[in-house]
């Protein structure tokens, strides 16, 4: 079969529906709102062909990262990405760059709605999902094959959990939460919307993160505290009491160095 104009490859092709992989870490809608299970079912091969298709919101630095899970799961061939303000962009690496809201529209209609996000910061996190489900998108989970997922923890719609992250028993990720390389969400611990927990960081157990929040690298939030929206936390802090919405912290202890805007 010649590849249509995405340059997708024949989506009728043989591909093993069993795969470990796809049966726990790929999860179709709606259940990304459900428990998280392990002990799921098999996926049937039409639900399976179904996930194959990906648009990655963002054409950059973690974009480049989570092209790396992509991989893991099979998917680089069927996967394409969406940068509409970077027009010097045309395609990273073997994978072509949809470049406006229009295409994207199209690339959906055509093919399948599923989206992930391929970018950090928060704000704009939620600014693409906004735009992107205006324009028929669906957004959509991408969790490593390489990352531990408890039977118990609770993901939300569009989550990107990376190689090595860890979510315990009872842990609870909002919408679009990113949690990055090697990060720990410990057991009872609730992430609001579109956080963003990077590389190396740790929600010790009972903790809560409030919607839009940004722990830095290698950041540790003992045990019980409650951080609120819109904060950041400097990488390295280790945070041991309450944090407030809208401030910026960081140090050992973290001390507040500052307000940001609502």
């Amino acid at each position: 079969m010649v590849p249509d104009k995405w340059g997708l490859q024949d989506p009728n092709r043989r591909i093993n529906p069993n795969s470990t992989i796809l049966q726990r870490y790929l999860l179709p809608q709606p259940e990304l709102e459900t428990e998280w299970n392990l002990g799921r079912a098999p996926l049937q091969q039409k639900e399976f062909l179904s996930l194959k298709i990906m648009l990655i919101a963002g054409a950059k630095g973690f974009a480049k990262q989570l092209l790396d899970v992509i991989y893991q799961l099979g998917l680089e061939n069927e996967t394409r990405l969406f940068d509409d303000l970077d027009q010097e962009i045309q395609q990273l690496y073997q994978f072509h760059v949809i470049k406006s809201l229009p295409e994207a529209r199209q690339f959906f209609e055509q093919t399948r709605p599923a989206f992930a996000l391929g970018i950090g910061k928060p704000s704009v996190r939620k600014l693409l999902t906004e735009k992107l489900t205006s324009a028929g998108g669906v957004l959509t989970s991408v969790v490593s094959p390489l990352a531990r997922i408890a039977p118990h923890a609770k993901v939300g719609e569009g989550c990107t959990i990376m190689t090595g992250a860890v979510v315990e028993n009872d842990a609870v990720l909002g919408k679009g939460v990113l949690v990055n390389l090697n990060a720990m969400i410990c057991h009872d611990t609730q992430v609001g919307d579109f956080c963003e927990i990077s590389p190396g960081a740790i929600l010790t157990g009972g903790t809560s993160i409030g919607n839009h929040s940004f722990i830095g690298t290698g950041a540790i939030i003992n045990p019980g505290v409650k951080i609120g929206q819109n904060v950041i936390i400097g990488s390295g802090s280790v945070v041991v009491r309450d944090i407030p919405d809208h401030a910026k912290v960081y140090g050992v202890p973290a001390r507040k160095g500052g307000d940001l805007k609502s």
